[in-house]
């Protein structure tokens, strides 16, 4: 699992967008995305800035890559804010259509991103179709991280699911993003955070700094996001009670641990 468009800069710190930040269905960052789930052997959840050829209308949207490389699935960001520093409305619309499980991998997956996290609705949605993980890429501030910690683990325990959710690592010189990336179970356990200092987690990585998009956080941080995504669900098909020490991510669970009324 990648952060939220993770081969762009964070351009919504600006209020004006870039033709450059764009691109069109297959563009280059879906294809380097691809590429890298098939030469991982591992389906990968990323994301890009999407343009329509004809209107020239611009989406957020999230990208789930199959372990061949195949996208399984498109997900337009529904949730936008337009606020200091996250002025997304000036840069692309808000989807319309709501989110839908994806199947084809070892298990239901649903996709939310960011700020649609925010309104259980989209949680509850996927739950009610079947949904046994939820994959919640976002790009927040290191302030606000007990708050999404909060949220994130709220909508684990409504949805009866599985919640992982990258966040950018690298902490701009403004503080404006970085923080942890967590794996959350669905009685809102926190199985494993991903970055320096917080949580159980480790795995430190590299300030982009002024890079290239194929040099950002996010190249960094999937591989490690990326293990524990796939440790999940290859645990979560064993359904087993037992608990392999000394690992905070290499959990089994029990058939009826994740049961939906």
């Amino acid at each position: 699992v990648l952060p939220e468009i993770p081969l762009n800069p964070w351009s919504p710190a600006s209020k004006e967008p870039r033709e450059e930040d764009a691109e069109e269905v297959n563009g280059p960052r879906q294809t380097f995305q691809a590429e890298a789930a098939a030469r991982a052997g591992i389906a990968l959840l990323g994301g890009a800035i999407i343009r329509d050829p004809g209107s020239g209308v611009r989406h957020n949207t999230g990208l789930l890559f199959g372990a061949d490389g195949a996208c399984l699935a498109r997900y337009r960001k529904v949730h936008l804010p337009e606020e200091e520093g996250y002025w997304e409305t000036s840069h692309y619309e808000p989807g319309t259509e709501p989110p839908t499980v994806v199947e084809g991998l070892s298990m239901p997956v649903g996709i939310q991103l960011c700020s649609d996290v925010n309104r259980t609705t989209g949680f509850q949605l996927l739950s009610a179709q079947g949904a046994e993980a939820v994959l919640a890429p976002r790009c927040t501030p290191p302030q606000t991280y007990d708050r999404w910690r909060l949220v994130l683990r709220a909508n684990a325990v409504t949805s009866c699911a599985y919640v992982v959710s990258a966040n950018r690592p690298a902490h701009t010189p403004d503080g404006l993003i970085g923080g942890a990336s967590l794996a959350i179970g669905p009685s809102a356990e926190v199985l494993v955070a991903v970055c320096p200092g917080v949580e159980r987690g480790g795995g430190a990585v590299a300030d982009a700094g002024g890079a290239g998009w194929r040099d950002t956080p996010a190249v960094q941080l999937g591989r490690p996001m990326a293990w524990r995504a796939e440790a999940l669900i290859s645990a979560r098909r064993s359904r087993s009670t037992s608990v392999i020490p000394g690992s905070a991510i290499r959990f089994r669970v029990s058939k009826g641990s994740s049961t939906r009324s």
